[in-house]
């Protein structure tokens, strides 16, 4: 679940207290992973900023699921924990640990 905290892009911010427990239940109550978006707020960053943070994040976000579904059909290697990844050219793992042990990507 991507989750952008209210505000109305201009107050408030991904990691208050409040925002936190938000997410935090949201997250057991839906059994899903919860990605909370950080984004520039106005004034000081000025229209569309607020929406082009947004859209990178989903953007990384399906490159991560596509990734992964590479992975699965290509299978070329295995990193820590097992689990099979597309590798960088220094060997290291294209696709967010983390996300990738904890997350679905097959659900996004």
């Amino acid at each position: 679940m991507v989750q952008f905290h209210g505000g109305g892009w201009v107050s408030g911010s991904n990691d208050s207290v409040a925002n936190d427990f938000f997410c935090r239940r949201i997250a057991k109550l839906c059994d899903s992973v919860v990605v909370a978006v950080g984004y520039r707020l106005a004034p000081e960053s000025r229209y569309p900023a607020a929406f082009e943070d947004g859209f990178k994040v989903l953007n990384w976000l399906a490159k991560q699921a596509n990734l992964a579904e590479c992975s699965k059909s290509l299978g070329i290697k295995k990193c820590d924990g097992g689990h099979k990844h597309i590798v960088d050219s220094f060997g290291a793992s294209m696709v967010e640990p983390w996300l990738a042990a904890h997350g679905n990507l097959s659900r996004l």
